[in-house]
């Protein structure tokens, strides 16, 4: 399994899309109400996605919204089926930190004995793995460039994790 956790804000809403009202910056909203997500990035997130065979889970203060409004807007925004079926961690409700969340949803959706390979794409550091992590520059968004780190990080300077079963402390069984 591969698995891209995502951040909306930054890789998706980069702050150059942003749009002035009233002298105040705000995201622009298309037409149907749904905020407007970088083609670029999606469009390349898709195509990583399928070529990698991975899947994506928003790990957002976005996940607010919910996981129908998030898989609406992300349908809205051309995302293919490229999500997970548990597509959002629980941030920022109920874990401390992103990386917090990435681990409780690994824990709840992740089998035991399963490969897993992950990363993070965001606009601010999260894992403090640098083969793990994307970080993105939050007004510049998801660049191509960083669309090819992300697909080469998944590919080849990864360690394969597998999700084992806490048995206790040595010498306690």
């Amino acid at each position: 399994m591969k698995i891209i956790f995502l951040d909306v804000d930054g890789p998706l809403i980069p702050t150059r899309m942003h749009v002035e009202i009233a002298g105040l910056f705000k995201y622009d909203v298309k037409p149907n109400g749904y905020t407007r997500w970088d083609e670029n990035a999606v469009a390349g997130l898709n195509r990583i996605c399928i070529e990698e065979d991975a899947k994506i889970v928003i790990n957002s203060c976005h996940n607010w919204t919910g996981a129908a409004i998030m898989a609406a807007t992300a349908f809205e925004n051309g995302f293919a089926n490229v999500f997970h079926p548990s597509i959002m961690t629980r941030f920022p409700d109920d874990v401390d930190n992103r990386m917090h969340a990435i681990t409780d949803w690994i824990e709840r959706n992740v089998p035991m004995g399963q490969a897993l390979n992950w990363i993070v794409i965001d606009d601010m550091p999260v894992c403090g793995d640098e083969n793990k992590q994307v970080t993105i520059n939050l007004k510049e968004g998801l660049t191509d460039e960083k669309l090819a780190e992300a697909q080469n990080k998944l590919r080849h300077h990864y360690s394969i994790e597998y999700r084992e079963a806490n048995t206790g402390p040595i010498g306690a069984r």
